[in-house]
């Protein structure tokens, strides 16, 4: 199937893009969607669905991967469109970040998951990495 056809990752993407901090990622579907605050405690639905923060965070791997494939295979139009909701769903990621506070190797997880994405779309095309410019060193004249 032609990539720009299969909505499943443009979906995935938008989806992402839309998660709020606080709010639970349920990817056990073909098509992500936002948990709702059920009755149900989360260990026990997650235990029910047999998911994990493990198997939750491959199934975004897996949506970032094929989306930058989509992305790299495909003409300049679609492949524009690919990058803006890469980029729309790093926002979706920074919320699960707050989400996640607490878990300091999921946070590390989805920090290099978004810079894989800025290495994909932004580096790309030889534009400056942001997160770059704080880590820049000063100048040795200026250093004394």
């Amino acid at each position: 199937m032609d990539p720009a056809l299969d909505p499943t990752v443009w979906v995935n993407l938008k989806v992402i893009a839309r998660l709020q901090p606080f709010q639970r990622l349920h990817t056990r579907a073909l098509l992500f969607r936002i948990q709702r605050h059920k009755y149900v405690p989360e260990f026990l639905q997650r235990w029910w669905d047999g998911s994990s923060r493990d198997s939750d965070f491959g199934r975004l791997q897996d949506v970032v991967g094929v989306a930058l494939q989509y992305r790299a295979a495909a003409d300049d139009t679609v492949a524009q469109h690919m990058e803006q909701h890469l980029l729309g769903a790093v926002r979706g990621f920074n919320a699960l970040k707050k989400t996640y506070e607490l878990d300091t190797t999921m946070n590390a997880r989805l920090d290099t998951l978004i810079e894989v994405i800025y290495r994909g779309c932004v580096l790309e095309k030889g534009n400056e990495d942001p997160d770059d410019k704080d880590d820049e060193e000063p100048n040795a004249e200026h250093a004394e």
